[in-house]
């Protein structure tokens, strides 16, 4: 079968019951397809133009600051560990 990338001109489907996304997707054109192509839900469209792989990506956020004047939190110990049983007092 033959691939093409094709939008939406309106909301619909596609074949699995997803949203069709409006920025297009390349896909199959099968009967499902040229039904939507022929009705006028769907049209040709070229494909994005791919990123260049020498982009940096976004640094990663930084934790958030402390607010002054506000106490501390808190530190949270493990529990205690348990050796054996428990021992009883007589």
């Amino acid at each position: 079968m033959t691939r093409a990338f094709l939008k939406p001109t309106t909301s619909i489907p596609l074949p699995d019951g997803s949203p069709w996304p409006a920025e297009g997707k390349d896909v199959e054109v099968d009967r499902y397809v040229r039904r939507r192509l022929r009705d006028g839900d769907l049209v040709k469209a070229e494909p994005p133009a791919e990123t260049p792989a020498t982009e940096e990506a976004e640094p990663p956020a930084a934790e958030p600051a402390a607010i002054e004047g506000a106490p501390e939190p808190p530190a949270i110990e493990p529990p205690a560990k348990r050796r054996g049983r428990a021992q009883t007092e007589d």
